[in-house]
């Protein structure tokens, strides 16, 4: 079977729900919060909330994280969410299934730690997640689920790329990052003290133009105090690799009609280049078969002419600032309003004329 849950399945008073070894997909939140409410039944009301008994999701494609609801099926004895796509950390509230016999919640991106009370249940497959037991500190965590970089293809190895991928910790622990092993992880590596991800091999365009890694963060805390390198949090990085000699430098392009001015082709590429960062980039007009200075946002001046102000007030616009930015070098008014922006941006005050 394929698709998802029918929320309207979660009105119905079922104490047993198998729907193992399928390719059953979406969010598990939605239907679990939808239904399946306390019920009487003759004289005998069950004041749990819920009546599921065993609860068998395994073997699927369900996305996101495990929902905390979860903790309100009290009469629970088996509960199956493994080899799923789950991520996130295991919600405090599944330490609330007193009745739990059997738990299986092995997914590769689940993070955090494991509530200590559900060790308490006689079969299950925590040791299979390598994370540390919940302490009452705070863990260290990423701002977005999502982040995106990107290096222009044939830098030498070892070059940075973009600006570190950085977690906070409310306890103000030292943090360590490392990179999850993979196929894509294997061109990459990572400063374990600064997050900063740089170039392992060369990379090239043609080939792969793009690489997806993970990236985790662990604060070295156990529960009892002692050092416990298990992470703690994980984001998931795309690394977008561009052509060296560019759209804007195309023999075809038209956005650059001077193609000896190699400062605004500069200008060019860096636009093109930030232009992937934001939710909505369709509804951005940069391209390199439209002159730059029809950009939405953009003007251009100076002689020779370089890009000196990006002016977007829009509301269909949102994501990070682009670190690309960072590369126009005579760019004097950035003026960005209406979006919905998230994470930081760390400008280099000692180059841009801003």
């Amino acid at each position: 079977m394929t698709g998802g849950i029918p929320d309207e399945l979660g009105d119905l008073p079922l104490h047993t729900l198998r729907l193992h070894d399928n390719e059953l997909n979406g969010q598990l939140s939605a239907w679990i919060g939808s239904g399946n409410q306390s019920i009487d039944s003759g004289n005998q009301s069950i004041d749990s909330g819920k009546t599921m008994v065993i609860l068998d999701l395994g073997r699927n494609a369900f996305s996101g994280e495990i929902p905390a609801e979860l903790g309100n099926f009290k009469l629970l004895t088996v509960l199956d969410l493994s080899s799923n796509r789950l991520r996130g950390q295991i919600p405090l509230e599944l330490g609330n299934l007193s009745n739990l016999r059997s738990l299986n919640v092995w997914n590769p991106f689940i993070s955090g730690c494991v509530p200590k009370l559900l060790l308490k249940v006689r079969n299950n497959d925590l040791n299979l997640l390598d994370l540390r037991l919940c302490s009452p500190s705070a863990l260290p965590s990423f701002a977005a689920d999502n982040e995106t970089r990107s290096i222009v293809e044939n830098t030498a190895v070892g070059t940075t790329i973009g600006s570190p991928i950085t977690a906070t910790d409310p306890d103000k622990d030292t943090l360590t990052y490392n990179l999850l092993i993979g196929d894509d992880a294997d061109s990459f590596t990572i400063n374990p003290a600064t997050g900063q991800l740089s170039t392992k091999v060369a990379l090239d365009y043609e080939t792969k133009p793009s690489y997806t890694v993970w990236v985790g963060v662990t604060d070295g805390r156990a529960a009892d105090g002692t050092d416990d390198p298990k992470r703690d949090a994980l984001v998931k990085v795309t690394i977008t690799v561009t052509d060296e000699s560019g759209e804007c430098e195309d023999h075809d392009a038209t956005a650059i009609s001077d193609k000896s001015n190699t400062g605004l082709m500069a200008d060019c590429q860096a636009l093109l280049a930030a232009k992937p960062h934001w939710e909505i980039p369709s509804k951005l007009n940069w391209s390199s078969s439209t002159a730059i200075t029809q950009w939405d946002g953009i003007t251009v001046g100076g002689t020779p002419e370089r890009v000196t102000e990006l002016v977007l007030e829009v509301n269909w616009l949102s994501g990070r600032i682009p670190a690309e930015l960072g590369r126009l070098s005579n760019l004097e008014v950035l003026k960005v309003g209406s979006f919905e922006l998230t994470g930081g941006y760390r400008w280099n005050w000692a180059t841009s004329p801003i």
